[in-house]
């Protein structure tokens, strides 16, 4: 993150990379519930935010102690109408990354091999 963001547009990078937990974007109007071991999100109308293959591999490495927070993050990144994955697609690693954010989405579990590449990835 080189250029300047607007502090939303920070809290949203921040999240995704593990830095700050899911619940701080509730200032931001995202409403986040549990039910029956699943993660439910409402999202507010956001700016989409571009994100970066490092971004999503740091919160990877960063939440993979954590099944449950790592659950909620996936479905927060694969789910998020203001997350825009589109400079990952045709990044090295990225299919890999995306089959782990899937997995942990529903284990809470990374792959040895996906946490191998999200380390090299994570900047």
């Amino acid at each position: 993150m080189t250029q300047k963001h607007s502090n939303e547009t920070q809290i949203i990078y921040e999240v995704v990379r593990g830095e700050r937990p899911c619940t701080d974007l509730f200032q931001l109007g995202v409403k986040i519930e549990k039910v029956d071991d699943t993660w439910h999100f409402e999202f507010p109308q956001l700016e989409p935010v571009k994100l970066q293959i490092s971004d999503v591999a740091y919160g990877l490495v960063k939440h993979r102690s954590n099944p449950d927070g790592l659950k909620k993050w996936a479905r927060l990144i694969l789910a998020g109408s203001f997350i825009d994955l589109s400079n990952c697609e045709e990044q090295t690693g990225w299919e890999v990354l995306l089959n782990a954010l899937w997995d942990a989405m529903d284990t809470g579990q990374i792959n040895n091999d996906a946490l191998g590449i999200a380390e090299e990835l994570a900047t």
